[in-house]
């Protein structure tokens, strides 16, 4: 998918890592992976369900899932920045 250009690949056991409990990430069956470089794991292979130009409704949950991950963090960050208070340490 073009939104995935530039990304390094995860696997999916450290996607599942990443985006916290409470998410379980399994490969669909027939999923073929390949090696990725050292360190990172499978990676999908050419043409495969992960390379495709078109993402399917698992690469759109999976983002899905990224993102309120994401989001999920910011708004913990910015709790945190109001607990202080007005004049507290560390505003501006």
């Amino acid at each position: 998918a073009g939104c995935v250009r530039g990304r390094t690949p995860v696997t999916f056991a450290a996607f599942a890592r990443l985006a916290g409990d409470g998410l379980r990430v399994v490969a669909a069956p027939g999923t073929e992976v390949l090696p990725g470089p050292a360190g990172a794991g499978p990676v999908p292979a050419p043409g495969g369900p992960g390379s495709q130009s078109v993402p399917g409704m698992p690469e759109l949950v999976a983002e899905a899932a990224l993102l309120q991950a994401r989001l999920d963090w910011f708004q913990t960050r910015l709790a945190l920045l109001g607990e202080r208070g007005p004049g507290g340490a560390g505003q501006g």
